[in-house]
């Protein structure tokens, strides 16, 4: 007589479910990623662009061997063609999906009615197949962002003081401790801005609109003021350049300037017709979103130009 093949037990199924879907696992989860992301970050930061031969990875050889660190510096323009193309991709795609959720079919078909069915990525992340194409896109965009911080963090920690008496009141204000300041409310805002990045992942719409709206309003928030201040990091350099009669691309400065205000106008923009639901139309706040993120990720993109203008990164100018 064939013995019966074993089953899985209802409520075990039913347990693991609730696990899963728990708000305190999704938050165990974030927290999670954002800490392996900070680590393997700083390790990489270390080991290829500080140019520290002792700090590796332990068992994982993640580049290679010959890796030079002015290919670790190519991360924000990595960062800005890996977000642009899930956008374009995830939008792409949605007017083919035929994914249900919770007895609703996706409301994406926007070839045939962008008013209405042009919609914001907080949406598509819910349908698939776009929710796997966000969520592997903007997860690799969340660590470079962390990654690209920590780049910006070692390579302008160690300003150079001005001690020429006869330099200008706005260049004595510019102090290397305000300088460092600002930089450290930059490298806050840039991992604020992966966390709410990944929040927005782990806290979809369907699951937790209250998280997944307070995600959204950290996310807006600290992509403008990571623009903001990363651009008055960017003015610091050329400031100093200039003291020290050093070549200057004025075209970069300007194409990164250009991105930061659009920026924040973008963001300013996109609250008010999230807030005012200006023309009740869901085409014009999803396209308000999609380009709010492209013009941030272009701004990150320009970095790598930033970071690439010295080819040679000395020891001293890193620290652990």
């Amino acid at each position: 007589m064939a013995s019966a093949a074993p089953t899985s037990s209802p409520s075990t199924s039913r347990i693991s479910h609730v696990v899963l879907n728990s708000i305190s696992t999704r938050w165990i989860i974030l927290l999670f990623l954002i800490c392996a992301y900070a680590f393997l970050g700083r390790a990489l930061v270390l080991r290829y662009y500080c140019l520290y031969p002792s700090v590796s990875i332990p068992r994982v050889q993640l580049l290679s061997r010959n890796t030079s660190h002015n290919n670790l510096l190519l991360a924000p323009r990595v960062c800005m063609t890996i977000g642009i193309s899930t956008i374009i991709a995830a939008v792409s795609i949605a007017p083919f999906s035929t994914d249900v959720q919770n007895g609703m079919p996706c409301p994406c078909n926007w070839t045939e009615d962008f008013r209405n069915q042009y919609t914001t990525l907080s949406i598509l992340a819910a349908y698939a197949p776009m929710k796997y194409i966000i969520l592997v896109g903007f997860s690799a965009v969340s660590f470079l962002v962390i990654l690209t911080g920590y780049i910006g963090y070692f390579r302008w920690w160690k300003w150079s003081a001005v001690g020429n008496s006869n330099i200008s009141l706005l260049t004595r204000i510019f102090s290397v401790q305000m300088r460092r300041a600002v930089l450290i409310t930059w490298l806050v805002m840039t991992f604020t801005l992966a966390f709410a990045t990944v929040g927005n992942l782990v806290f979809p719409h369907h699951f937790d609109r209250k998280v997944h709206i307070l995600m959204s309003y950290l996310f807006f928030a600290s992509t403008a003021l990571s623009t903001v201040f990363g651009q008055t990091l960017v003015f610091f350099e050329t400031k100093s350049r200039q003291i020290k009669n050093e070549n200057i691309a004025s075209s970069l400065v300007t194409s990164s300037f250009f991105a930061m205000i659009t920026t924040v106008i973008l963001s300013f923009w996109y609250l008010f017709v999230f807030t005012r639901h200006v023309g009740n139309s869901e085409g014009l706040l999803a396209i308000s979103e999609h380009m709010l993120i492209i013009a941030q990720l272009c701004w990150v993109g320009s970095l790598s130009k930033v970071f690439l203008r010295d080819e040679v990164v000395e020891l001293e100018e890193c620290i652990i």
